[in-house]
C-alpha cells in the first residue's frame, strides 16, 4: 500500500504552563509544511563570502537573529491563542479562517502583537511551537 498523506497538518493545543500554572492559557500550533520551512530559511539563508587575495582573509556575512527566527516560527505556525490584553479584554493575537481551518495571521499585524509582547510570552509561545515541531528544537536534539 503506497504512503497516504492529508493536507490536513498535526494541529495541537499547548497549555502555556510557564505563563498560567492553571493550564487554561493555550496556544494553538500546527505541524510545520515544507512550505514553511522553506520560507524561513529563505529570510535567514543569507550568506556571502569575500575572498580577498591579497592577505587571504575570508569575510563571512550572515544575516541571523534567533529572536526574528522565533517570530517567524510561531507567526507561520501559531493558528490559536487565548492570551487576552489586560486592559481591553481583546485577543492578543489574531488568526485568519483558511481552507484548512485557521491559520496565521496577518504577517504586519502578528509581528506588532509579536513585538510588543513581553519575553516571557514569547518564549513560551515559541516553546508550544517546538512541541509541535521538535526538529527545530535542536537543544532537545543534541546539537
Amino acid at each position: 500500500m503506497p504512503y497516504e498523506m492529508s493536507m490536513k497538518q498535526l494541529v495541537n493545543t499547548v497549555s502555556l504552563v510557564e505563563l498560567d500554572p492553571s493550564g487554561e492559557t493555550t496556544a494553538t500550533v500546527r505541524q510545520a509544511t515544507t512550505g514553511d520551512m522553506i520560507a524561513i530559511g529563505n529570510t535567514f539563508g543569507e550568506q556571502t563570502q569575500i575572498f580577498d587575495d591579497g592577505d587571504e582573509t575570508i569575510k563571512i556575512k550572515k544575516k541571523w537573529n534567533p529572536d526574528e527566527l522565533k517570530r517567524y516560527r510561531c507567526w507561520r505556525c501559531l493558528i490559536g491563542c487565548n492570551i487576552v490584553n489586560k486592559e481591553t479584554g481583546e485577543p492578543w493575537f489574531t488568526f485568519s479562517e483558511g481552507t484548512n481551518g485557521s491559520q496565521p495571521g496577518v504577517q504586519a499585524i502578528f509581528f506588532k502583537a509579536w513585538d510588543s509582547a513581553v519575553p516571557a510570552v514569547t518564549e513560551a509561545l515559541h516553546n508550544a511551537v517546538l512541541t509541535v515541531n521538535p526538529q527545530w528544537n535542536y537543544a532537545a536534539q543534541g546539537e
